[in-house]
C-alpha cells in the first residue's frame, strides 16, 4: 500500500499517479509508498528501545506509534530504575507516558484512554485516604482497597499498552512493524508517521492525553506526600493519645492501689482494734477471774513460830506480807510492819520450806493477771494506807489492795548502810533471776524493774512453790 504524498489517500503499489489529484507517484517517492520490507531492519536491543527510542528521541513524544516491544522495554529499564535510585524515576515518568500514548495510538486507542482509569485511580485513592483521615473507614481496609483499585486500574492499563499492533498504518500513523507487520525498516521509512501526520492524518493532534498523565502523576505524588504528612500527624496524635490514656490508666492503677491499700489500713485498724478490745475484755476477764478466786490463808514458818498470811491470786499463792525471818545479815528498819531486808545471795534461801524466791517471769505473771505492769499494778497491789501522800500531785500514794497483796514501802539498804532509805516512799523486792529489784513508788501506779547490788539489802516476798 503507498499514500500520495499531495492528498494522502491509499494507493495501489503499482500506481503512478494519484487517482483523486493526479499527481505523480512513481519515482523519487519519499517513502510515502510503502511496501513490504525488501531489507528487514533488524531486532533492537531492549536498551536501544529504552534508551534510543524512548529517552534519547522521543522523550516527551506523543505523537505517532509505539511497538509493544518499545514499550516493554521502556517499561523494563523504567522497572529497574526504581530499585536503586529513586532520583531516576521522576525523570523517567514523561517518556514512560510518552512511550504510552504511543502505545495506544500503535492499538487503534487514544492517549486519553489512559487519562480516565489513571484520575479514576488517583481520585478513589485520595477519598479512600480522606475517608480513614476522618475515621470514617479503618486505615488498614483503605489500604486494602487503595491496593485493589490500583491493581484494577493497572490490569486495565497492562492489557491495553500490551495489545498487540493493529496491522498497516492507521490515524496515527505507520505500523513501527512495517507493512507486514515485521520489525520497522531502518532509515527515514520508520518516521514516515509525520509524513502520514502532514497530510492531515492524526487522531490526538497535539498528545494533550500524555502531557495530562504526566501533570496528573505530578499531582497525584504531591497529594500523596500531603496525605503522608496528614497520616503521620494522624499517627502522631494517636500515638500521644494512647500515651496519654496509658498515663491516665497508670494514674488510675495508682489511685486505685493507694485506695486499696487505706481500706486496707483501715481494715488492719478495725481489726487491730477489734483485737485490741478482745485483749482487753480477755484481760478483764482474767482480772476477774483472779479475783474471784483469790483466797487468803495463813501458815507458820517453823524456824521461828512466825505466822503469815498468804493470797491467792489466778493460779499464784504468795506471801500477803513481807519475810520476817532474822538470820545474820538481815537489816530491819521497822520488821514489825516491813519485815527483815536481805542481802541477794541470802535472799535466794530464805524463804521456808515449800516457799521460793519468785523469778522475774513469776512477777510479770502476777502483773499480768491483775491488769499489766503500767499505771495499773501498782494501784490494785498496794496496800490501802501506810505509803507517804503525793503533795506534787495532791493525792495519797496509797493503793486499792484489791487481791489482798498489801504490798508496803519498807525501804532498803544501801552497800550495808541501812536507814530510812525510801521507808513510806518505795518498796523494793528482790527477784531469784538477776540482780534486778521490783520497785513501787508512792508517786505513781506503775511496777518498775530497776537494777541493784548484791550487797544491797531489799524485801522479800515469796511464792509456793
Amino acid at each position: 500500500m503507498a499514500f500520495c504524498s499531495n492528498c494522502g489517500i491509499a494507493l495501489d503499489v503499482t500506481s503512478k499517479f494519484c487517482s483523486k489529484c493526479g499527481a505523480k507517484v512513481s519515482g523519487g517517492m519519499d517513502c510515502q509508498a510503502l511496501q513490504n520490507p525488501v531489507e528487514p531492519a533488524g531486532d533492537l536491543s531492549m536498551w536501544e528501545y529504552f534508551f534510543e527510542k524512548c529517552v534519547k528521541n522521543n522523550y516527551a513524544n506523543f505523537k505517532g506509534r509505539a511497538c509493544r516491544k518499545e514499550f516493554l522495554g521502556f517499561a523494563f529499564f523504567y522497572m529497574l530504575a526504581m530499585l536503586p535510585c529513586f532520583i531516576l524515576t521522576p525523570l523517567l515518568i514523561t517518556p514512560l507516558y510518552a512511550v504510552g500514548v504511543r502505545r495506544m495510538h500503535d492499538t487503534g486507542k487514544s492517549g486519553w484512554y489512559l487519562v480516565a482509569p489513571v484520575f479514576l485511580g488517583i481520585i478513589s485513592n485520595i477519598l479512600m485516604s480522606l475517608a480513614a483521615y476522618l475515621d470514617i473507614i479503618s486505615l488498614p481496609i483503605s489500604i486494602g482497597l487503595s491496593i485493589l483499585v490500583s491493581m484494577a486500574v493497572l490490569g486495565v492499563m497492562l492489557y491495553w499498552l500490551c495489545k498487540d499492533s493493529l496491522p498497516g498504518s492507521n490515524q496515527y500513523g505507520e505500523n513501527p512493524k512495517g507493512m507486514a507487520g515485521t520489525e520497522p525498516l531502518a532509515g527515514r521509512c520508520y518516521n514516515v508517521g509525520a509524513n502520514y501526520k502532514s497530510n492531515g492524518h492524526s487522531g490526538d493532534k497535539k498528545g494533550y492525553g500524555g502531557i495530562i498523565i504526566a501533570v496528573a502523576v505530578i499531582i497525584f505524588i504531591v497529594v500523596a506526600g500531603i496525605l503522608a504528612a496528614l497520616f503521620i500527624q494522624k499517627e502522631k496524635e494517636v500515638e500521644l493519645a494512647r500515651i496519654e490514656m496509658e498515663y491516665q490508666m497508670e494514674q488510675q492503677r495508682i489511685s486505685d492501689s493507694i485506695a486499696q491499700a487505706e481500706l486496707a489500713i483501715r481494715e488492719k485498724a478495725k481489726l487491730d482494734s477489734t483485737a485490741k478490745a478482745q485483749a482487753e475484755q480477755l484481760q478483764r476477764v482474767q482480772q476477774q477471774q483472779a479475783a474471784a478466786t483469790a483466797r487468803t490463808g495463813s501458815f507458820t514458818d517453823n524456824r521461828d513460830g512466825k505466822i503469815y498470811r498468804w493470797v491467792r491470786i489466778g493460779s499464784q499463792v504468795w506471801m500477803a506480807e513481807n519475810l520476817n525471818y532474822i538470820t545474820d545479815y538481815s537489816r530491819s528498819i521497822s520488821s514489825k510492819k516491813y519485815g527483815q531486808l536481805y542481802e541477794w545471795n541470802e535472799a535466794q534461801r530464805v524463804c521456808p520450806v515449800g516457799w521460793r524466791l519468785p523469778s522475774i517471769a513469776d512477777w510479770e505473771r502476777l502483773f499480768e493477771l491483775v491488769g499489766g505492769r503500767e499505771n495499773v499494778a501498782g494501784r490494785k497491789l498496794k496496800a490501802k494506807s501506810g505509803w507517804e501522800y503525793d503533795d506534787n500531785k495532791g493525792k495519797s500514794g496509797n493503793g486499792m489492795d484489791d487481791y489482798g497483796f498489801s504490798a508496803l514501802p519498807g525501804g532498803a539498804c544501801s552497800r550495808g548502810v541501812c536507814r530510812d532509805v525510801g521507808v513510806g516512799f518505795g518498796g523494793y523486792w528482790f527477784n531469784a533471776t538477776n540482780e534486778r529489784d521490783i520497785i513501787m513508788h508512792y508517786a505513781n501506779d506503775d511496777v518498775m524493774i530497776g537494777p541493784t547490788r548484791r550487797d544491797n539489802h531489799s524485801s522479800v516476798r515469796c511464792i509456793r512453790n
